[in-house]
């Protein structure tokens, strides 16, 4: 049976974590410091931080950031499209478009130049069976290893909103119900499944990429 990609989708409409000023975009406080806060993520997040160029150039707009892997939300129709897609990701790094905003500089200088999706990635099944998506994963500690919702809210307070959604899986048998908490106009959502082999705890993150670049780096 393969595996499915369980991957965290938004629910309804949500905004952008920049607000506009004029032309020039200003980035929003309240998703800076959630992307520092190190209660929420793991000690080698900086490196997911350090690859959102290199996923706008390859055209991904979420990804779904667990404790030791990321995978992206781009379908694809076969496993060679999506290992194209990722060598091309990879040749992304090299374009240099984007250097880190001011705020960020310190927490990217020493992973700049090794972002997560240096790394192999690996083409893996979409919960509908039908299409694939590209996961890199590593050894790396990405997201906090026990981030509860206790924990969550301690850090960025109430969310904006909470919803539960039902995702299918290649096991018929088996769907998996989700509680997402959605912070910064919806650029983070957090899922708790309600079965999962750790209980209570969160296990993955969903990230827009356009705000967060817009946010961490500057052209």
């Amino acid at each position: 049976m393969r595996r499915a990609a369980i991957v965290l989708g938004l629910v309804g409409a949500v905004g952008l974590g920049v607000v506009g000023l004029g032309a020039q975009p200003v980035p929003d406080k309240r998703l800076e410091t959630l992307l520092k806060d190190t209660r929420i993520w793991g000690k080698h997040f900086a490196e997911v931080l350090a690859a959102m160029p290199a996923w706008t150039e390859a055209g991904e707009r979420q990804i779904v950031v667990y404790r030791a892997r990321v995978e992206g939300a781009r379908e694809f129709t076969s496993s060679a499209e999506a290992r194209k897609a990722a060598t091309e990701t990879r040749a992304a790094i090299k374009l240099k478009r984007w250097v880190p905003a001011a705020a960020f500089a310190d927490l990217l200088r020493p992973v700049i130049g090794r972002p997560l999706v240096q790394g192999k990635a690996a083409a893996v099944s979409a919960p509908d069976g039908e299409s694939v998506r590209l996961a890199w994963t590593n050894q790396r500690e990405l997201l906090a290893a026990n981030l509860t919702r206790a924990t969550l809210t301690e850090a960025l307070g109430k969310p904006e909103r909470v919803t539960r959604r039902l995702e299918q899986t290649d096991d018929e048998r088996r769907a998996v119900v989700l509680t997402e908490w959605h912070y910064a106009n919806g650029t983070a959502v957090f899922a708790q499944p309600d079965y999962a082999p750790r209980p209570g705890f969160i296990d993955r993150a969903a990230l827009k990429v356009a705000p967060v670049l817009e946010t961490v780096f500057r052209r």
